[in-house]
């Protein structure tokens, strides 16, 4: 068994969550992968999702608001502040 971590890997995935008819009841159960909506939503594209280990399920057209939260919930930390380059730091206080 191989001890190399994987390149992108996520402290905990994101389940999604569908909800299917039974009888006239509408059951909530896990999902097979987020869908597309569901991503755009988020801000985020098939091939990166797929690169975090995200599940995507392209089938699926729906967009469940619940499943949009779990996924800007796991992609906040990963949102970085900029760091400014010396260059556009010496050209700020050149304006100053």
């Amino acid at each position: 068994m191989s001890t190399r971590k994987k390149k992108h890997q996520t402290a905990e995935k994101p389940i999604p969550v569908v909800y299917s008819r039974h009888d006239g009841d509408m059951l909530k159960r896990e999902g097979r992968g987020f869908s597309i909506p569901e991503l755009k939503e988020a801000k985020l594209d098939i091939q990166t999702a797929r690169k975090l280990g995200i599940r995507v399920d392209t089938r699926r057209r729906s967009l469940i608001e619940e499943n949009v939260k779990s996924l800007k919930a796991i992609l906040k930390p990963r949102t970085h502040a900029k760091r400014k380059t010396k260059k556009a730091q010496s050209s700020e206080r050149e304006r100053e």
